[in-house]
């Protein structure tokens, strides 16, 4: 019971979070990359949710597809993380990530 109401608690944390990202990208001239950030965002909305919710509804084919809907977020989604971090790491110009990672990603 407390895992459900620290999902539903996770959820509206994201919730305001989301919330406020849409703000600061539509109030300021954002970069390209601040648009990934409420995607991968919403995508943890609905899957804190769906967790939260998966012990009310039950097993069967209702929390499968909805868990399905949750699975292609995380494929969809989650990968745009590595695009958003690209994006801060080359506004804030780290430099030392280019030992890291190949020449081609700072040109």
């Amino acid at each position: 019971m407390v895992d459900t109401i620290l999902y539903f608690l996770f959820s509206f944390c994201y919730i305001v979070l989301f919330f406020f990202s849409i703000y600061v990208v539509r109030k300021n001239t954002s970069p390209f990359y601040m648009l990934f950030l409420p995607l991968v965002i919403a995508g943890l909305i609905y899957d804190n949710i769906m967790i939260g919710i998966g012990s009310f509804i039950g097993e069967g084919d209702t929390l499968h597809s909805l868990s399905m809907l949750r699975f292609w977020f995380h494929a969809l989604f989650t990968p745009t993380l590595v695009l958003f971090a690209y994006g801060v790491a080359k506004y804030r110009r780290l430099h030392g990530l280019k030992n890291l990672l190949p020449a081609f990603f700072f040109c």
